[in-house]
């Protein structure tokens, strides 16, 4: 998204905006009225950023919300979003099952057998 379309969309953006740049007051973003180099100086001042970090952020930021608004790359990163998530909680259940097994070694043993157990009867029923 170029500066020409934010200044454009700037009615509908600006609750996006207030998301991202929490510390940017209402006052703020009607003042900028999406002109760029007012929200950038805004950035500065707010978070204490220099000029060039934030023209950087505020244009990944851009390219973001351009991306959001395909559909396709929406739901991609959706997807992405939910399978890093996924690995996150499979990695903590892991880690947490090994702590389990460390302090409890009988009960894991007595775990192990018993799915054993189970999974043996269940696959000679299948026979």
């Amino acid at each position: 998204m170029n500066h020409a379309q934010l200044q454009g969309n700037w009615q509908q953006l600006q609750g996006k905006f207030r998301e991202q740049w929490g510390k940017l007051t209402d006052d703020d973003l009607t003042q900028s009225q999406g002109r760029a180099e007012v929200l950038i100086g805004k950035l500065v001042e707010r978070y204490g950023m220099k000029k060039d970090e934030a023209a950087q952020k505020f244009n990944q930021y851009l390219e973001k919300l351009e991306d959001s608004h395909h559909p396709l790359r929406a739901m991609a990163a959706d997807v992405a979003d939910m399978a890093h998530q996924a690995s996150d909680k499979a990695g903590a259940m892991a880690r947490e099952s090994w702590q389990f097994a460390k302090k409890n070694p009988l009960a894991t043993m007595g775990i192990a057998a018993l799915m054993g157990a189970v999974l043996g009867a269940l696959f000679f029923r299948r026979s």
